[in-house]
Formats: C-alpha cells, sequence, structure tokens
C-alpha cells in the first residue's frame, strides 16, 4: 500500500531547517544593515566637512583676517549660504540637520585649516557669522 503525504516528523524537520534559515538570513541581513549604516554615516562626515572646506576656500582671504586661530561653522550657516542641501536628514535619527546643533570647528595651524564635527557645545569655538552687508 502506497502512503499518501508526510509523516509528521518529516514535517518538523522540515520547519525546523526553515527556522533556522531564516534565522540566519535575518542575523546576516540586521548585520549588513548595521555596516551599510556606519559607512553612511561616515560618508555623511565626509560631505559636511567638505562643504566646510568648500566654503572656507571660498572666504580664505575674509578668514585670514580673523584673529582667532578657531572658529565654528553650524550646520544653518553652511545650508543657508547654499553649500549643504535643506533635505540632509541625520542618519541615526531621520531627523533635518537643519534642525539639529551640529557644527564644525575649523581650526587654523599655520597654513592648514582642521576640520572637526561635533554637537558638543562646550567643546564649539566662537560661531563664525556674516555682518549685514553679507561679509564675515
Amino acid at each position: 500500500m502506497k502512503k499518501l503525504g508526510f509523516t509528521l516528523v518529516e514535517l518538523l524537520a522540515a520547519i525546523v531547517i526553515l527556522a533556522l534559515l531564516s534565522l540566519i538570513t535575518i542575523t546576516t541581513a540586521s548585520t549588513q544593515y548595521k555596516k551599510q549604516k556606519s559607512k553612511l554615516l561616515i560618508k555623511q562626515q565626509k560631505m559636511i566637512k567638505l562643504a566646510a572646506e568648500m566654503y572656507v576656500t571660498d572666504n580664505k582671504l575674509e578668514i585670514k583676517k580673523q584673529d582667532n586661530d578657531c572658529f565654528a561653522l553650524t550646520i544653518n550657516f553652511l545650508i543657508d549660504e547654499g553649500y549643504l542641501d535643506e533635505d540632509i536628514k541625520d542618519v541615526n535619527t531621520k531627523e533635518l540637520l537643519k534642525d539639529s546643533n551640529l557644527y564644525i570647528n575649523v581650526s587654523k595651524e599655520s597654513k592648514k585649516f582642521n576640520y572637526t564635527i561635533s554637537d558638543n557645545t562646550s567643546d564649539m569655538c566662537d560661531i563664525l557669522d556674516l555682518n549685514e552687508e553679507g561679509e564675515l
């Protein structure tokens, strides 16, 4: 006599195998998601530093007239000046960077500028701002 269908043991074995495969897939996908998110954060920080570098390059003569060796550029300032897009979102919080308190410290050391991104206002240099004529 020929049997049709599966036994209970065969069904349970298939379910266990499928569960193990889905567990492996989910953990791998989660790990890859975290790696890509951290890579995106690094690229976003590079883009913000590049925007600050472009601003400093465009306004180097006015910046050299400044007495202080350290100044801060806010994200809003770079957006208002057209060096960053308004719709850039924070990788972690998904909120617009325009609403954040991020800033870029630019420090002058001899002929080189160093750029650091931070949100800790205790380490912030004087904020660089424009006067009424649109100059530094």
